[in-house]
């Protein structure tokens, strides 16, 4: 068992804490161990022991659209990704993308895509056009608010943050329009005509076309 670093002080019903001591005892273990071994079992990611890792990307939203395009495409078991919209340092606005593997995060939580202006929202089409290349577009997440810059934490603690927001499946009709409209400072989708977005996300997302008006 790896060293201790954090303090918790745990409260429990009393039949509950006279059952862990009797499991303890049986198992040949502290108290404390006992829950420990408990919480380790029933922890999922924390067992997977996954790595994370972050890649900068700094260049113009184009290559870093090709390096992340490039990533989903070489790497073996991407699983899922999760999206989060921030503030930008060259737009108003610019995309987190959190990629998983089996026993790998990870972030690009530097690159200036967007999709303030068509020709850079058609970037991050490219990138979700990727990940359904890759049958995992459906396994796409996103966070429903704008978060915070991450790059100065730690990878896993970045990661770590962007997953403790609230989030949506991305692939369907009003999240879809939900996800853009945070690129334009507003989380109301009613106020976003779907028109003023690429044609492509619907056909994307499976959704009947836009009858013309």
């Amino acid at each position: 068992m790896e060293e201790f670093i954090a303090r918790y002080s745990l409260r429990l019903p009393t039949a509950l804490k006279n059952y862990l001591e009797r499991l303890a005892k049986a198992n040949g273990r502290s108290l404390n161990n006992e829950i420990v071994a408990i919480l380790e079992e029933h922890a999922e990611p924390y067992n997977k022991g996954y790595q994370t890792q972050r890649i900068v990307t700094h260049d113009s939203t184009y290559i870093v659209r090709d390096v992340i395009c490039n990533f989903i495409r070489d790497e073996q078991n991407i699983t899922g990704a999760l999206f989060a919209v921030r503030d930008g340092d060259m737009n108003t606005s610019a995309l987190t993308v959190v990629l998983y593997q089996d026993e790998k995060k990870t972030i690009f939580d530097s690159c200036p895509l967007t999709a303030e202006r068509r020709p850079r929202e058609r970037e991050i089409y490219n990138v979700c056009d990727t990940l359904d290349s890759k049958e995992v577009f459906t396994n796409t997440r996103f966070v429903i608010e704008r978060v915070p810059s991450t790059n100065d934490l730690e990878p896993e603690e970045a990661i770590e943050l962007l997953e403790g927001r609230p989030s949506q499946l991305l692939a369907n009709d009003e999240n879809i329009y939900r996800f853009l409209s945070l690129f334009c400072y507003t989380d109301n989708v009613s106020q976003i005509s779907p028109t003023y977005f690429l044609k492509d996300w619907r056909y994307l997302c499976g959704l009947p076309p836009l009858e013309d008006k």
